[in-house]
């Protein structure tokens, strides 16, 4: 009899902080490829914690309005939004308006740099 060995690799769902309400397997895996996208088409990198906190925004207003779990509704929320963002950087427009999130310019999505600024 041999011994084998197998590797496995599973998803483990967070369940606290921004993190644990908007990320999903499925969500990472299309962050990362609007990630890609978004760097591509603008030059800077798409900051997760911005779309993260905008979901949370929605979905708090949301809350008040009709209830139900954030949990739930974040990831949707955070799921429509990369989905929209995709198709807006397909088409490569300069402006972006969600009706609900109030983005008016693509870039306000990017990270904020990391470097300080010289004082003069």
């Amino acid at each position: 009899m041999a011994h084998k060995t197998l590797q496995v690799t599973y998803w483990k769902q967070c369940k606290a902080g921004l993190t644990g309400y908007c990320l999903t397997e499925r969500t990472q895996k299309l962050f990362t490829r609007v990630a890609d996208r978004y760097n591509r088409v603008t030059g800077l990198k798409l900051s997760k914690m911005r779309m993260y906190e905008r979901a949370m925004d929605v979905a708090r207003a949301s809350k008040q309005v009709s209830g139900g779990r954030m949990m739930d509704t974040a990831n949707a929320i955070f799921a429509t939004q990369l989905i929209e963002l995709e198709k807006v950087l397909k088409t490569r427009q300069e402006i972006v308006i969600f009706k609900s999130l109030e983005i008016s310019n693509i870039k306000d999505l990017a990270r904020k740099s990391k470097h300080r600024r010289k004082a003069a």
